[in-house]
């Protein structure tokens, strides 16, 4: 086994890159060199030369499900898979992010979904500490199971648990008897035993999950805690859904890239040089006609503006005399497109929050929105703010068991 850089990454609120944590370990050719080590994703150690960096990131932010596609060239496929799995969404196909599993042996392939903002966050995340990853998989697909079972590791307060080579899902531990026996009920013929990887003596919860299905033996070891050493040692590179595909593949080393390009570099070069002379002679060109305009533009804008007394780029003094007239004939107002672009990124960050309706008046934008509770439109009310051209003002009832406001916002400018 190459010597890898192991990282996990846990759960954090979209866009908050500052709270994201991780759990790393490294592994050589005997398995994990100690246990795993958490703390902030900040913190993660820069890879060592030679070293491939493998992450596991959350489950619960990736739906994967079976989808039957003709053979066919991958880069094909992988623009086919939106339409093929449309039904089974609920977010718009453009806002997500579609990775392709090898075809298994039924015929099927397996399909993993996620949010472009999770996963450029977890890139975000990992880039600021200097890492570019060559593997990143849902953690479920590296909870270790035997061939024909399905395994389940619990974690604190989730579970894993792993249904096939390229399937599986994550829940919260105290709905994992109902989602493992509704599992165990749409797929078809039950596995042949459910493996439970514990934390301690497990018989009690291993009890509980033998009444999911009658006919389904359920063993159980003790993993001593360490999750991110059990997922590190178990992880298969080369039997695993990569979530960098498409427009998240990693790049390749330099000569990596430039090697099939060597014979076109050679002409090219020979190209650039033939162009030379012919640029030369159009930069010269280029330079009286810049010139010419530069004349051009500074008698403009002594006539638009007789009391000019000095002009020394006369673009960017035309653009600034504009301004200062629309703010005097209130012209600076910010306009609905303007505002809707700034505002927009916050309100697709908090998920927790419904928009109804929303007005655009004289510079200011109305918003009317609905959540579950009043933290989720404080959360909001904050990040509106915090984009600093804002004033922000919100007004919130309580309507059964959600909560609506009105958020008025107005640009600083107006």
């Amino acid at each position: 086994m190459a010597r890898t850089l192991f990282i996990r990454l846990h759960p954090f609120e979209p866009g908050d890159l500052a709270a994201a944590e991780a759990t790393w370990v490294r592994v050589g050719d005997e398995g994990p060199r100690g246990p795993g080590r958490r703390g902030p994703a900040a913190d993660l150690p820069r890879p060592q030369p030679g070293e491939r960096v493998h992450v596991c990131v959350p489950a619960t932010d990736i739906l994967i499900t079976a989808v039957q596609l003709p053979r066919g060239n991958r880069q094909r496929l992988l623009k086919a898979v939106p339409y093929a799995v449309e039904e089974q969404l609920i977010d718009d196909v453009d806002e997500l992010h579609f990775a392709l599993s090898p075809r298994e042996e039924d015929g099927r392939w397996r399909v993993a979904v996620v949010d472009r903002i999770r996963i450029s966050d977890w890139l975000e995340v990992l880039a600021g500490a200097g890492i570019q990853p060559h593997l990143m998989v849902p953690e479920v697909l590296a909870v270790p199971r035997e061939p024909g079972q399905w395994a389940v590791l619990v974690d604190g307060e989730r579970a894993l648990v792993r249904t096939g080579t390229f399937d599986g899902f994550a829940t919260e531990l105290g709905n994992l008897p109902v989602m493992l026996a509704g599992a165990l009920e749409e797929n078809g013929p039950p596995p042949g035993g459910i493996h439970l990887h514990f934390p301690g003596d497990g018989e009690t919860f291993r009890n509980i999950l033998a009444q999911a299905h009658p006919d389904v033996s359920v063993t159980s070891a003790d993993y001593g805690g360490d999750a991110a050493g059990l997922l590190a040692a178990h992880l298969e590179p080369a039997a695993s859904l990569n979530l960098l595909q498409g427009e998240y593949a990693r790049e390749p080393g330099w000569s990596g890239q430039l090697r099939p390009w060597r014979t076109a570099a050679v002409l090219a070069v020979a190209w650039l040089a033939a162009q030379v002379a012919v640029d030369g002679y159009r930069y010269l060109r280029a330079g009286n006609e810049a010139a010419l305009l530069q004349k051009q533009m500074e008698t403009l804008y002594r006539q638009a503006f007789p009391d000019a007394r000095r002009v020394v780029n006369p673009l960017a003094q035309m653009r600034n005399r504009v301004k200062e007239l629309r703010q005097r004939t209130g012209g600076g107002r910010t306009s609905l497109r303007e505002m809707l672009a700034r505002a927009a990124p916050s309100l697709t960050r908090n998920r927790g929050v419904t928009v109804r309706t929303i007005r655009y008046r004289q510079g200011e934008l109305d918003i009317q929105v609905e959540a579950r509770d009043l933290a989720s439109i404080d959360r909001l009310k904050r990040d509106l703010a915090g984009i600093g051209e804002f004033e922000v003002e919100s007004r919130s009832q309580t309507r059964g068991k959600t909560v609506e406001s009105r958020i008025r916002i107005r640009s600083r400018a107006t």
